[in-house]
C-alpha cells in the first residue's frame, strides 16, 4: 500500500512539473514572437519612413558632380542689375503655373529635380510668351539619355537635356501626361517610351542656361535680396535642399504630412548634421513667392511648390511655407568630403523660339438643321 502510495505522490510530481515546463515553454515562445514581432516592426517602420516620399540619394561622386555644377555655373546678384526692392511686401508667381496640385506628384520616383526645373519653364512662359500651358515632365523622363531621371538630377540637368532636345512639349499632347510615378530608380527606365511621346506640337527653345542666385558668401541681407530680386523679375526659383540622414527627413516628411500649409518650415534645424551614406539625399521644390509684411522677421517667409500632391488633401495646393530669417550658409559635414552648403538657389534663363498658343479643341456641338 505504502509503494502504491508512493508511485502515485511521484508521478503526480512528475506530471506537475511537466505542466510547469509546458507553461514555461509557451510564455517564453510568446515572448519571443513579441520581441520578434517589435523587431520586425521597427524594421518595417524605418523602410517605410524612408520610402514614404522620394528623396533623391546620390553617391558621393554625384553629389561632388551636382555641387561643382551649382558653384559653376554664372551668379546672379542685385548688385549688378540696379533693381530695387519694396522695403517690406509679398510677391507670388504661382497664377502664372497651370497645375493641378493632386496632380502634381511625383510618385515613388525621385524626379524632383525635373518637376521643378519644368516648372520654372512653364512660368517663363507664361510671364515672358503669355501662355499659360502645362508642360510636360514625362518628356524628360522618357527621353532623358544617360542615367534614368528617377535616379535624380539637378538643375543643370534640365539645362543639358533642353539643349539636346530644344523644344518643351506640353503636358496634352499624346502620351505626353506623367506616367512613372510607380517607377523607381531601380525600375532603370521609364514606363512611357521616348517615341511615343507625341512632340507635333511644342514650344521651341533657342537657349537655355542655368543661373545660380548668390546667397553663400554674403550677408543674409543679401542672400534675401537677391532671391527677392529674381522673383520680382517674375522668375521663378528651383530651390534644392539636403537633409543630412534619416532622422532629418522623417521630421520632414512629418511637417509635409501633419501641417497646415500656412506654419512655417525652418531649416535651420538641420544645419550642422553629419551626412549619412545611403540616408542622407536631397530634394527639389519650386519658390514661387515671398512675404515679409509682418513687422517680425521671424514671421517672413518664402512660398514653396512641392511635387508631392497635396498630403491627402491637407495640403490643397501642394505648398509649404519656408522661414525667410534663416542661415543661407546652412553646411552639412561630411567626414569623406568635408562641409558642404546645404541649401542651393537657381533659375534659369530661356529665349523662346516662334511659339504659338496650342489649339484647343472645342467640344462637339451637335449639328442644328433649321427649317
Amino acid at each position: 500500500m505504502r509503494f502504491l502510495v508512493h508511485i502515485l505522490a511521484v508521478t503526480a510530481a512528475r506530471s506537475s512539473w511537466s505542466v510547469m515546463i509546458s507553461i514555461k515553454k509557451q510564455f517564453f515562445l510568446i515572448f519571443l514572437s513579441l520581441i520578434l514581432a517589435l523587431t520586425y516592426s521597427e524594421i518595417v517602420r524605418a523602410d517605410v519612413l524612408q520610402e514614404r516620399y522620394p528623396v533623391m540619394r546620390p553617391d558621393r561622386e554625384t553629389l561632388r558632380r551636382w555641387l561643382k555644377d551649382y558653384e559653376s555655373a554664372p551668379k546672379f546678384s542685385i548688385k549688378k542689375t540696379g533693381i530695387s526692392l519694396p522695403r517690406q511686401g509679398s510677391k507670388s508667381l504661382l497664377s502664372f503655373l497651370h497645375y493641378t496640385p493632386c496632380e502634381r506628384y511625383q510618385g515613388s520616383c525621385g524626379n524632383c529635380w525635373a518637376w521643378a526645373g519644368t516648372a520654372v519653364m512653364a512660368i517663363d512662359l507664361s510671364v515672358n510668351e503669355s501662355i499659360a500651358d502645362r508642360l510636360s515632365v514625362q518628356y524628360i523622363n522618357s527621353c532623358k539619355s544617360g542615367i534614368y531621371a528617377c535616379c535624380g538630377g539637378n538643375l543643370a540637368g534640365v539645362e543639358t537635356f533642353y539643349t539636346n532636345n530644344p523644344q518643351s512639349i506640353p503636358w496634352a499632347n499624346p502620351n505626353a501626361s506623367y506616367a512613372d510615378a510607380g517607377r523607381t530608380c531601380k525600375s532603370g527606365s521609364s514606363f512611357v517610351s521616348c517615341g511615343s511621346i507625341s512632340t507635333s506640337f511644342n514650344y521651341p527653345i533657342v537657349s537655355i542656361s542655368d543661373l545660380t542666385i548668390t546667397t553663400t558668401g554674403v550677408s543674409q541681407t543679401s542672400a534675401i535680396a537677391n532671391i527677392k530680386a529674381m522673383l520680382n523679375s517674375n522668375k521663378a526659383v528651383w530651390f534644392g535642399f539636403f537633409l543630412a540622414n534619416n532622422a532629418d527627413w522623417g521630421t520632414f516628411y512629418n511637417f509635409w504630412d501633419y501641417n497646415e500649409e500656412t506654419v512655417l518650415w525652418d531649416p535651420d534645424l538641420y544645419c550642422g548634421h553629419t551626412w549619412v551614406e545611403d540616408e542622407g539625399g536631397g530634394h527639389a521644390v519650386l519658390c514661387v513667392g515671398y512675404n515679409d509684411d509682418d513687422l517680425d522677421p521671424a514671421k517672413h517667409y518664402w512660398v514653396i511648390l512641392n511635387s508631392w500632391g497635396t498630403a491627402g488633401a491637407g495640403r490643397p495646393n501642394g505648398l509649404y511655407r519656408m522661414k525667410m530669417d534663416i542661415d543661407y550658409e546652412c553646411m552639412i559635414s561630411d567626414p569623406v568630403e568635408g562641409d558642404f552648403y546645404a541649401l542651393l538657389w537657381q533659375t534659369l534663363n530661356i529665349n523662346w523660339g516662334d511659339v504659338e498658343p496650342r489649339p484647343v479643341a472645342l467640344p462637339f456641338l451637335p449639328l442644328l438643321l433649321l427649317n
